[in-house]
């Protein structure tokens, strides 16, 4: 992959990201590594996050990771801590601010997974309203015979309760002239 993919590929992970809580300026420049080589960094101003391909000199922190590593880090699949403490990230500068970090990506992934549930349930209801006539038609059919198909087995389970019960009934009725007898 070229410096320009991934950094494409990342930038579209992150997107704007939920930063509204975070009421402080943050900067953090990562150096990607071996393939797909190059730097781009993070910026939180202003309650807005910002994703840029350049050098950012006024850092909080500079990580070095490969491209790999930061894909499973900006997915959320990989904890940047994780990543530190293995050595596959290397960080340079105020170290308090990886977990605030962490924090932005984490809020993004959880807030993707909202959407996609939502978009989910729009998709079903949208189906549903692209039908066709003939084939909402076709899907009543479905609804009246599967009502039709558990009416008729109500019925039958009644009538074979109540061919049950008369069995019963006249065993009952036996043993009452047995006992009537005695």
């Amino acid at each position: 992959m070229t410096y320009q993919e991934v950094f494409e590929k990342l930038k579209k992970t992150i997107g704007k990201g939920n930063v509204k809580n975070i009421n402080e300026h943050l900067a953090y420049q990562f150096h990607i590594v071996g393939d797909g080589e190059g730097t781009f960094y993070i910026e939180v101003l202003n309650n807005k996050l910002n994703v840029e391909p350049f050098d950012y000199q006024d850092r909080n922190l500079a990580i070095d990771v490969s491209a790999k590593v930061l894909e499973g880090i900006f997915a959320n699949k990989v904890m940047l801590q994780d990543a530190i403490d293995n050595g596959s990230a290397v960080v340079f500068g105020d170290t308090t601010k990886v977990s605030v970090l962490q924090e932005i990506l984490t809020k993004k992934v959880k807030e993707e997974k909202k959407t996609v549930k939502k978009d989910k349930k729009q998709e079903v209801k949208t189906e549903n309203a692209e039908l066709p006539p003939e084939d909402l038609s076709k899907k009543d059919e479905k609804a009246t015979v599967k009502s039709e198909s558990k009416t008729e087995v109500k019925e039958e389970v009644k009538t074979e309760d109540k061919k049950e019960s008369k069995k019963t009934g006249h065993k009952k009725a036996a043993k009452k002239e047995v006992k009537s007898k005695k």
